[in-house]
């Protein structure tokens, strides 16, 4: 697999973790429970992390290709 593709998998993937915290946050909101806020919020910086890593190698497999 090359570069770009990885990049749009790792994209693809990102947004769907943070579309899933997105949803665990609505169904934990009337839980006041400190564990669970701790986990959506590792989870949902995971999310960004992967889609920010999967737009670099996006971005680095473009360049090189041309």
């Amino acid at each position: 697999m090359n570069k770009v593709q990885g990049g749009a998998i790792l994209i693809g993937v990102a947004i769907v973790m943070n579309i899933v915290g997105r949803l665990f946050a609505l169904a934990a909101h009337d839980s006041r429970n400190l564990t669970v806020a701790g986990i959506l919020a590792v989870w949902m910086f995971v999310s960004i992390v992967i889609g920010i890593f999967g737009l670099f190698h996006l971005i680095v497999g473009l360049i090189k290709r041309s």
